[in-house]
């Protein structure tokens, strides 16, 4: 069960059961706990941080192909946190009422797991870079060295330009 998708069809129901925002199933006499939209928006940064924090092994682990089959779930979780925050915004509230402890604490754990994202996602980038620079740099020095007219090596700009273009 997708929790993203659940959480979005959800939300425009009004009050929503925990069980169904869980995917756990509801006895047959379908009496689920309902939730708020505070509970709702608690579960949302739960499951983000828990889809940031896989991603952040697959990152420690160089497994970029691990990571590209997760970026949906990525999408699909900051897009049900999303609609969480909205629907949070948009509660009945008197002016005196804070965030629980509950909700500090899933806030504050998403971002430090955030945090330690955003390090590894520029970390990786680096890397690509440095690997991209050394192939670029490997093959332009391949296609600038040619053979003069007396059949000696040498530098021959013409071949450049054709090593650095994959349409011509």
């Amino acid at each position: 069960m997708n929790s993203s998708l659940s959480i979005s069809g959800l939300i425009k129901s009004g009050k929503r059961k925990i069980s169904a925002i869980t995917g756990k199933r509801d006895n047959d006499k379908g009496d689920g706990i309902e939730s708020s939209p505070e509970d709702e928006l608690v579960y949302a940064f739960k499951n983000a941080t828990k889809i940031i924090l896989h991603e952040n092994d697959l990152l420690k682990a160089n497994n970029f192909v691990g990571y590209k089959a997760d970026v949906e779930k990525k999408v699909a979780a900051f897009q049900g946190l999303s609609e969480c925050l909205k629907a949070y915004k948009q509660r009945p509230v008197s002016s005196a009422e804070d965030p629980s402890p509950v909700l500090k604490e899933a806030i504050k754990e998403f971002n430090e797991t955030a945090e330690v994202n955003r390090a590894l996602l520029s970390q990786s980038i680096r890397s690509q870079n440095i690997v991209l620079e050394l192939i670029i740099q490997s093959a332009t020095q391949d296609a600038s060295v040619g053979y003069n007219a007396k059949g000696g090596r040498d530098f021959d700009k013409s071949r450049l330009a054709i090593s650095l273009r994959p349409k011509v």
